[in-house]
């Protein structure tokens, strides 16, 4: 028998600015290392000064 594991879930923490922040598109796909990802949650302290932290899930 063969397990295979699968990394659905990616937690990153990346600069966005509130512009980026406003023009979100919850439904369109991300592209990291070779990998499409959509956004499940941004966590972020308005005004930003520290990097947002990303929940995403693999597509």
């Amino acid at each position: 028998m063969v397990k295979a594991s699968y990394n659905y879930y990616r937690l990153i923490h990346t600069s966005i600015n509130e512009t980026d922040l406003a023009g979100l598109r919850w439904d369109q796909k991300v592209h990291i290392n070779g990998t499409d990802y959509f956004v499940l949650s941004v966590t972020v302290s308005l005004p930003i000064k520290k990097p947002a932290e990303c929940l995403l899930v693999r597509a």
